[in-house]
């Protein structure tokens, strides 16, 4: 085992689960000293925490009852700091983690994996490597050859894009085409169109996607 010493690095758990937040503890414990383990539960904390203590890595949930992970990218970014973010879910929502690394994160584990696994997630993304799950890796690979694959909403023009997004936000076909200039039955076609494109048969799974989309 490791000598734990006062270098050892910052680290954040950041989860609305006390009882997963105290797993981890006891994993991280056998590599780092526990002295050094800071917790947050929730968004609006995370970021207190961030503001007064320089953290060296975040091990992150993705979702909180006041936000998600993007939140913290997004701040860590605008404060230029310099904390390592591994995200940590139940949920292996790969479009999801798929864009929070595109803002900057460095890894993802999923909550159900082994202890070994978590640790090894841990000292890779420790080392400045990117640490993720197969079923991650595989969904990243697959958009070199297809990107649609990853984002659908990508197969729309820029017309079905803006009408789609309209939608989204809650106005009505009349509505649409009032301001867009167009027949009435002319947004009714557009809009079979996106949901054929995107294999979606209504406006609240469009909001779904949208909102995975973020």
């Amino acid at each position: 085992m490791k000598k734990k010493t006062n270098s050892d690095p910052k680290i954040l758990l950041a989860d609305d689960h006390a009882i997963t937040r105290l797993g981890l503890k006891i994993i991280i414990s056998s590599l780092f000293s526990s002295q050094n383990i800071i917790e947050s539960d929730s968004i609006y904390q995370t970021k207190l925490v961030l503001n007064h203590t320089q953290v060296d890595i975040i091990i992150l949930n993705v979702y909180f009852m006041d936000g998600d992970a993007i939140e913290i990218l997004q701040f860590i970014k605008e404060k230029n700091y310099s904390s390592k973010i591994l995200l940590f879910s139940y949920l292996e929502d790969e479009l999801k983690i798929y864009n929070l690394l595109s803002m900057g994160a460095h890894g993802f584990i999923g909550k159900a994996s082994k202890e070994s696994a978590i640790i090894e997630a841990i000292k890779t993304v420790m080392n400045g490597d990117i640490s993720l799950t197969p079923k991650i890796s595989t969904y990243i690979l697959n958009y070199a050859t297809d990107p649609f694959k990853l984002n659908p909403i990508k197969k729309l023009s820029p017309k079905e894009f803006k009408i789609a997004k309209l939608l989204v936000e809650g106005w009505g076909n009349l509505e649409i085409s009032n301001h867009l200039n167009l027949k009435n039955n002319t947004i009714s076609t557009f809009k079979a169109r996106i949901f054929q494109k995107l294999r979606i048969s209504n406006v609240i799974e469009l909001k779904n996607l949208f909102d995975r989309l973020k």
